[in-house]
Formats: C-alpha cells, sequence, structure tokens
C-alpha cells in the first residue's frame, strides 16, 4: 500500500491513484465486475527518485513509527488516509462497525475493512512489532538478510 498512496511517507508518490486520475472509469457505486480490464491509463511518471531499499525502509518506518492505527484507515479509493470514524460509519451492505479495529484498509468498491481478519489485539502487536524490529534492523544493517528470519 505504501508505493501506491502517498500517506506522508512516500513524497512525491510512486504511483498516482487511479480513482483519482481516471474517475469515469472508478465511480464511487461502480460495480467491479463491469470494470473494463484492459484499458488505457494516461501517462504519469513519478518525480519520486527513491531506491526500492529506500522505499522499503521509509513504508516501514511509516507503518511503525508515524501511522496512527487508533484513529486512521487507508483509503486506496482516495489514496490517502482516512479518519477511521468515516470508513466505520460508511453504509454499505458488507460494512459492519465492528470490522474496523486494528488494522483498517478501506476496500474501494464495497467499502469493508480489507484487513478486518486482525480483530486479536495480540496479533496486531505482534505484526507492529515485526514492522518496528525490522525497520531498526534494516536501518542498522542495510541488509534484507538481517529482517528475513524475524517472527
Amino acid at each position: 500500500v505504501y508505493f501506491i498512496i502517498n500517506l506522508d511517507g512516500c513524497d512525491p508518490p510512486l504511483l498516482p491513484c487511479l480513482h483519482k486520475l481516471m474517475p469515469e472509469s472508478f465511480q464511487p457505486d461502480s460495480d467491479i465486475t463491469t470494470l473494463t480490464l484492459f484499458q488505457e491509463i494516461p501517462e504519469y511518471k513519478s518525480k519520486n527518485k527513491e531506491t526500492i531499499g529506500q522505499l522499503f525502509l521509509g513504508c516501514l518506518y511509516y507503518y511503525s513509527h508515524r501511522f496512527q492505527y487508533n484513529s486512521e484507515a487507508i483509503s486506496i479509493r482516495t489514496g490517502e488516509t482516512i479518519p477511521k470514524y468515516v470508513a466505520r460509519e460508511h453504509r454499505a451492505p458488507k460494512n459492519t462497525p465492528s470490522q474496523w479495529k486494528y488494522i483498517c484498509v478501506e476496500e474501494p468498491f464495497e467499502r469493508t475493512n480489507t484487513a478486518r481478519s486482525v480483530y486479536d489485539e495480540q496479533a496486531f502487536l505482534h505484526i507492529l512489532n515485526v514492522f518496528c524490529s525490522s525497520y531498526h534492523r534494516l536501518k542498522l544493517t542495510q541488509s534484507l538478510k538481517s529482517i528475513m528470519s524475524l517472527n
């Protein structure tokens, strides 16, 4: 997700938000089964010059130190974060307030939480701990091998 949207961690963005770039194709009430899979996308050239390693380290830093899990949700639809309460209160058949707990990623069409399977606090804390320890090890060693065995 970090690579797709600019959430204060990747600036300038690496890729555009297609919902903003092509609003005629991505209407709020679009039926995803009717989307054209093979259509021309307007040309986009990112101004981001960071390496893959820098982007990955930035992603780990952002999700371990800056992202506000208690109040924010990632929105692919808007290409940014949105308040969790906005995502929780959206009226849709499959969207229930109870699914917006620890990690929240708004599915752009059904507007449900695609990360709803993380409903246990211990699982969430484990994920957050892996983000943190991976960031610190990778920053210190500059080697992917240092984080490949983390549990």
